[in-house]
């Protein structure tokens, strides 16, 4: 007890039978603060974790530890750094009955130059600091020292590096070409900066290594010092971000054309689709106009593709029957797998309702359907489930972002190749794919991610290597039914205006000459602006106008937002169609809103009296009372 050092014993569980009274004064205890109590009180949390993954195991391997950096806490809450030398006591039976160690203070000496160059455990407590991988090679090559970060990189224990070359740890070529490096390092004694990818566990690499002699205190070399950085994540990451503003100047770019070519093609097919009414008669000329307009859609159709890829276009969510849908996608999802993979389905009878995109999720499935595919080279089976699916507070408690509740779930399931764990751990993370450079753009699974979650659900991926992969979709089951298969068309007549009056709002002339055109042709009455102010003026005069048909995007620093929500205020009961070839961020739609009413550029003109008349007869939201004063003020009844 009386011994200047720092002592203490614990016996096998770790509980302290005894301290020395020089290590009681130092970190300020009293004895009966100690006896009993598991040493790792005294840790910081660092060793104490520290001790529990590295320093014990290693202890129960071999016996003893030499001079291990810890850190201590004493009783007045202070850190005091130390070397640690454990030695086991061992009893008759062979098996561990207590171990005595002994703590260097090194608390002042990390502080001091002297002892930092003179104390190889003060080195290691450095060493131990630096992310990058540390070596330290004699002049035979000899690996000397190693930090902690060296170890984990190479994936080995510090005893099956320390006293080896590179020729015990790498293949013959890397070897051979990492001692010819030092080589030269050492005749020119000069520092050494390359990049090179090295296959470390099975996995490949790179490696920034830079290498320069070291010297004792006398200025003689002794060896070598290797510092490698791992950047093989940050050349990743530096790789998905060039990708990644790629595609976003790819979707600001393709999302600007849609915008202007929609524009273009709307007034294309509107003008042919009323050319083509007048020459029904005419054989010939009417062959060739529908010609044209076959050949405008499929550019429409690419417009639309192009929204698509930036995201620019909303959800338009609707009360679904999932079993309505996968058996309606059968079909096409056959002529798109190909014949060596069979589609196999299994709906639920008496399945509930979700409320989603039915656009979104027929993409989804075809995403996920063409995944697995590609998961199946040379064939297998896709099976298409659907259930109901009670989610308890036990299970989403357990996943990341779960709600409990009822979901409508759809299961996608293939028999093909399957993913090893840490590729599903990174699946949803966009640009991530494991396919060849072509074959993918890491894109899908990631959108399919965001829309799910966007509409309320969950995603979940199931998958082991040769035996296939099953996601499965969670939606929130909607209390609405849904509606039927197929809803009645309306007639001709019934889908014609009753002269209400309609105020076209449109910035490109030769679009706002077509909507009136067909306007005009349906029915309707019209009034005409080319921007938000213009259509002011006119809403000020105290018109009759009966529904606002504008454009999303407009001139003069008033979007069609911004132009309903004034015409509102001055008339309450005011129906408002928007159209737009591109939405961007101006429409306030968020997925959910269902007050907003949108037909997307080019339109045919039965799609445009058919939702016309839908806006028409939607009944309208209760007018604060300001704006009810305002419309009776005008002239107008709220």
């Amino acid at each position: 007890n009386e011994t200047p050092a720092m002592l203490y014993s614990i016996d096998r569980e770790g509980r302290m039978i005894g301290a020395s009274n020089y290590w009681l004064r130092v970190l300020g205890y009293d004895r009966s603060d100690v006896i009993g109590r598991p040493v790792t009180d005294f840790f910081t949390e660092e060793s104490r974790h520290y001790a529990a993954e590295k320093v014990r195991p290693a202890f129960l391997r071999m016996g003893f530890t030499r001079n291990v950096p810890f850190q201590f806490v004493k009783k007045n809450g202070e850190i005091m750094h130390v070397l640690l030398s454990e030695i086991g006591q061992w009893g008759d039976d062979g098996q561990l009955a207590s171990s005595l160690a002994v703590l260097v203070d090194i608390t002042d000496r990390r502080k001091a130059e002297e002892a930092l160059h003179n104390s190889e455990a003060t080195l290691r407590a450095v060493l131990e600091g630096i992310s990058d991988a540390v070596f330290v090679k004699d002049r035979k090559g000899r690996y000397t020292m190693v930090n902690s970060a060296a170890l984990a990189m190479l994936g080995k224990p510090v005893e099956a590096i320390v006293g080896t070359t590179d020729s015990d740890i790498f293949p013959p070529d890397i070897a051979d070409d990492l001692s010819e490096t030092d080589r030269i390092v050492l005749d020119s004694q000069r520092t050494k900066t390359l990049e090179r990818e090295i296959e470390i566990n099975g996995e490949l690499r790179t490696l920034v290594a830079t290498r320069s002699v070291y010297r004792d205190g006398s200025g003689r070399i002794r060896g070598i010092v290797g510092v490698f950085r791992d950047i093989t994540e940050r050349k990743r990451f530096a790789e998905q971000l060039t990708h990644a503003q790629k595609m976003e100047a790819i979707g600001q770019l393709t999302g600007g054309v849609a915008h202007d070519f929609n524009n273009i093609l709307a007034v294309v097919l509107g003008d042919l689709e009323l050319l083509n009414e007048r020459l029904e008669r005419e054989p010939h000329s009417h062959k060739l106009v529908q010609a044209a307009m076959r050949a405008a859609w499929r550019g429409a159709d690419l417009t639309k593709r192009l929204l698509a890829f930036s995201r620019k276009q909303p959800l338009q969510p609707e009360v679904m029957d999932f079993n309505r849908l996968v058996s309606n996608m059968t079909d096409m999802l056959g002529r798109a797998l190909g014949e060596t993979i069979h589609i196999h389905t299994s709906l639920a009878a008496d399945l509930w309702s979700a409320k989603i995109d039915p656009n979104q999720t027929e993409s989804a499935i075809l995403n996920l359907a063409v995944n697995a595919r590609d998961a199946m080279p040379d064939g297998g089976q896709l099976t298409i489930e659907t259930s109901n699916v009670e989610i308890g507070e036990d299970i989403a408690s357990a996943e990341d972002d779960w709600k409990a509740g009822s979901y409508v779930r759809l299961t996608i399931k293939d028999t093909g190749l399957g993913m090893r764990p840490e590729v599903i751990e990174r699946g949803y993370e966009p640009f991530f794919t494991t396919k060849e450079v072509g074959r993918g753009s890491g894109l899908g699974l990631s959108i399919v991610y965001g829309f799910v979650k966007q509409s309320g659900g969950h995603i979940q991926i199931d998958s082991k290597v040769d035996q296939g992969t099953t996601v499965s979709l969670y939606f929130p089951k909607a209390n609405e039914t849904p509606a039927q298969e197929e809803r009645p068309r309306s007639s001709a007549a019934e889908r014609r205006g009753k002269g209400e009056i309609v105020l076209v709002v449109e910035d490109d002339p030769e679009m706002r000459n077509l909507a009136c055109n067909l306007l005009t042709n349906l029915g309707y009455a019209v009034l005409e602006a080319e921007d938000g102010p213009q259509a002011c003026a006119i809403l000020e005069r105290g018109e009759k106008i009966d529904l606002l048909f504008t454009d999303v995007v407009l001139p003069q620093g008033m979007s069609g937002a911004d132009l309903a929500k004034e015409a509102q205020r001055l008339y309450p009961d005011l129906k408002v169609l928007y159209t737009s070839g591109y939405t961007a961020n101006v429409l306030p739609l968020d997925g959910t809103d269902e007050g907003i009413h949108l037909i997307s550029k080019p339109y045919r003109k039965s799609q445009l009296a058919e939702k016309l008349r839908e806006v028409m007869e939607a009944s309208a939201s209760p007018a604060p009372a300001r704006a009810q004063k305002r419309a009776s003020r005008t002239g107008r009844s709220a």
